[in-house]
């Protein structure tokens, strides 16, 4: 079931011209072929939206980097920078 990864931290690479996005999964759309991560990094960089939608034509490859347990907390908003990397400007 899609919602079943709510909460996890993934890594979507959209290849060259997109380029590699972290964050933590908000939302997944079985209709219309989409998920969302809150908090993301692209390319390493945090980004200045709060959350990136992407649709499954523009992922090449998704991993993930961990699972919520069935005891964690998820407060999808609560990344904190060492999970995923530097902070920065913004998305590029």
């Amino acid at each position: 079931m899609a919602t079943d990864w709510l909460g996890s931290i993934v890594s979507i690479n959209c290849g060259d011209s997109l380029g590699v996005y972290q964050g933590r999964v908000s939302a997944v759309d079985q209709v219309s072929q989409t998920i969302s991560l809150t908090r993301p990094f692209h390319n390493g960089v945090k980004c200045l939206v709060p959350e990136v939608t992407f649709r499954a034509g523009d992922i090449t490859e998704l991993k993930i980097l961990e699972i919520p347990g069935p005891g964690d907390n998820q407060h999808f908003g609560d990344l904190h920078q060492t999970e995923l990397g530097p902070s920065g400007a913004g998305c590029q």
